[in-house]
């Protein structure tokens, strides 16, 4: 984990309380580099236009 990833995790999760630290690394790591992030967490859909979720 870098800087970036931990800033990123740090302001989702003081936006979306509900967030857990675990999930807000994993959400911030995919953020920091991707176009898409591809989650089985329906829950996920509100936190970034580029959640895609995959069943």
């Amino acid at each position: 984990m870098d800087e970036a990833v931990a800033v990123a995790a740090a302001l989702r999760r003081a936006r979306h309380q509900s967030l857990r630290l675990p999930d807000a690394l994993v959400f911030a790591a995919d953020v920091v580099g991707a176009e898409t992030i591809l989650t089985g967490d329906k829950r996920w859909q509100s936190l970034d236009d580029r959640v895609e979720v995959v069943r």
